[in-house]
């Protein structure tokens, strides 16, 4: 009897160690049924810089370093455990890899020095806290993923390289409550009017030194 009662407690305290971390106004049993109708959105923007990158009109949080719901006694939740965000789309998955790169995510003191990183895994995880993919050495962050290109959003869909990785790390997106900052990366049908517009002048002028 003392053995059964003494198994029914470990289970109860790794269910609660299991989700000890994650930061959310959910309940268990929300969380269990995935419920997120009555989600709140713990990433404020007061928080911009910190826990996400603000660019081009979205915000982009560094989610988790696995892209499975299920790692050791991790649990990886859906983007809406907080209100507001989403799964990235693969063109976002691009702009964070191409345009933002792993430098906007990275945090430096006065000398340069790497101090740590912009990421919101606790937000969405309920063991991680970090960049790390190891559930005994959460100090180790990895960010070797990122650099390569290894991201994803959706664990069910397709990531930025077109195959299927569960250790691939993890962003979230949400439409940004900030203003898009000016002089971003140009549309492609901007560029292109940008390029036939200086293939008009350089004629014009090549035209005009002719006639001299």
């Amino acid at each position: 009897m003392n053995k059964f009662i003494s198994l029914i407690l470990l289970s109860f305290c790794i269910t609660f160690v299991s989700n000890a971390t994650l930061i959310t106004n959910l309940s268990q049993f929300d969380l269990e049924n995935k419920n997120y109708v009555n989600a709140e959105d713990q990433l404020t923007t007061d928080l911009a810089g910190v826990h996400y990158v603000s660019s081009n009109g979205w915000d982009y949080a560094w989610a988790s370093p696995v892209n499975a719901e299920s790692w050791g006694t991790n649990t990886l939740h859906a983007p809406l455990v907080q209100e507001n965000w989403h799964y990235a789309t693969l063109e976002q998955l691009v702009y964070i890899f191409e345009v933002l790169t792993l430098d906007a995510f990275t945090l430096k003191d006065d000398q340069g020095t790497i101090t740590g990183y912009i990421h919101a895994v606790e937000y969405f995880n309920s063991v991680f806290t970090g960049l790390s993919q190891n559930i005994l050495s959460q100090d180790t962050v990895t960010t070797t993923d990122f650099e390569t290109g290894i991201i994803a959003s959706d664990p069910n869909g397709v990531g930025l390289l077109p195959f299927y990785l569960d250790f691939a790390d993890t962003f979230y997106v949400r439409e940004s409550s900030l203003a898009p900052e000016p002089n971003q990366v140009p549309e492609p049908t901007t560029v292109l009017l940008l390029a036939l517009g200086v293939l008009l002048v350089a004629g014009r002028k090549l035209k005009y030194s002719l006639n001299i």
